[in-house]
């Protein structure tokens, strides 16, 4: 008897959730050249307001601050900038995915 695929699902959720972070993380740190570096988004935010739309249960409050204390790391920043814009940004995208019924 082969076993539902929902019982796997949560699993498969964060592993694609922790994938699409990593890959963020590493788009993130390519070198842009010096006349297109204002251009270059935040992929680490963009990726957090996807998961917050799609699937509010992979991507936590907690999960979000990790990954801003992960890109605070990264840019050199001060501990905790971005883990608060990271908080503040999913806080804002599940009320607004609340309000838009995605």
């Amino acid at each position: 008897m082969i076993p539902a695929m929902s019982v796997y699902y949560p699993w498969s959720a964060r592993g694609m959730v922790l994938l699409s972070f990593l890959l963020a993380g590493i788009i993130g740190l390519l070198p842009f050249s010096e006349h297109w570096e204002y251009l270059r988004p935040q992929w680490a935010a963009l990726v957090l307001v996807y998961w917050s739309f799609y699937s509010k249960r992979s991507c936590d409050l907690w999960s979000s601050w990790c990954v801003g204390l992960l890109m605070d790391c990264m840019h050199g920043a001060l501990i905790g900038q971005y883990a608060a814009l990271m908080v503040l940004l999913r806080y804002t995208a599940s009320l607004l995915g609340n309000r838009l019924k995605l």
